[in-house]
């Protein structure tokens, strides 16, 4: 403003500001994306070594606005996503979290890809976002293609199970690698490279 009224001088000029200026305070706020204890500082005066009494009280202290998962006890007083982010983050060791969460939030609970992406990214949590809506996911079809998932492992860890049995079963005949390999083509639908691999 004074930079365009060119209205500044002599000391004003260097400082840019009158004597009747106000400013807007800058509130700096960390936000720590994990779900341990902060430990480290968190004011100026902490990091302060051999320090004389008689020193500290001319001494300016600054401390930072902390925000951290593993403090909040009460996530209700938020009242943005940023609620859902921190709370999946404080609470990520829990079994199932994502479908707890679903039936506290109820079967409408949606949340942003960014959010979900930052809880992927400091959780490993995995939560697809390939179905959106208005840049929003449904967290009910996100927790039901977390159990579609779930069962595709639970059959492809049974399938894989089955031949192993089966190899084993028919080495401990002295059955043939050729007709292992046949059986397991025939049994299990594999390429032949795909089942040599296996009785290799």
């Amino acid at each position: 403003m004074h930079k365009e009224k060119k209205d500044l001088k002599n000391a004003e000029f260097l400082s840019g500001l009158t004597i009747d200026d106000k400013i807007k305070p800058v509130i700096t706020i960390v936000l720590y994306w994990k779900n341990d204890e902060w430990i480290a500082p968190t004011k100026l005066s902490e990091m302060f070594t051999n320090l004389p009494g008689t020193l500290g009280k001319f001494i300016n202290d600054y401390s930072i606005n902390l925000i951290t998962p593993h403090d909040i006890n009460d996530f209700s007083k938020l009242k943005t996503e940023l609620r859902d982010v921190l709370e999946f983050i404080k609470r990520q060791d829990e079994d199932k979290l994502l479908f707890c969460m679903q039936s506290e939030r109820g079967a409408d609970w949606s949340m942003s890809v960014e959010s979900i992406n930052i809880i992927n990214e400091f959780t490993g949590a995995g939560i697809r976002i390939d179905e959106t809506e208005g840049g929003k996911v449904k967290m009910c079809r996100a927790t039901e293609s977390i159990r579609e998932d779930g069962k595709k492992e639970g059959l492809d860890e049974e399938r894989e199970n089955g031949i192993r049995i089966l190899i084993n079963s028919l080495k401990s005949l002295d059955v043939p690698e050729k007709t292992i390999i046949e059986q397991l083509v025939e049994r299990y639908k594999l390429t032949a490279e795909k089942a040599e691999e296996y009785v290799k």
